[in-house]
């Protein structure tokens, strides 16, 4: 499992390179596109690549410490639990 708030630019690369040498590859981030100048269309392209190399991708919704998103943690503990990485 790759993880990143920021970088994500580098991550996803990784994480395709750790797939197309035959990992069985997760990637998490957050959902803002803050590194591609608020850009949704080129953060939306570099996960599709990703994605074409087997590469997971989930996504943590919304601000860290806003309330309103604990359903989704739940939900992405579930994921993560059901993938069990052995390397983060």
């Amino acid at each position: 499992m790759v993880t990143c708030d920021w970088l994500l630019k580098y991550a996803a690369m990784q994480a395709a390179g750790l797939a197309r040498a035959g990992a069985d590859v997760t990637l998490l981030c957050r959902d803002h596109a803050h590194e591609f100048g608020g850009d949704q269309g080129e953060r939306a392209t570099l996960l599709e690549l990703a994605g074409q190399s087997n590469v997971r991708i989930l996504e943590l919704r919304g601000r860290l410490w806003d309330p309103r998103g604990a359903a989704s943690l739940f939900a992405l503990r579930r994921q993560l639990r059901r993938f069990a990485p052995h390397v983060t």
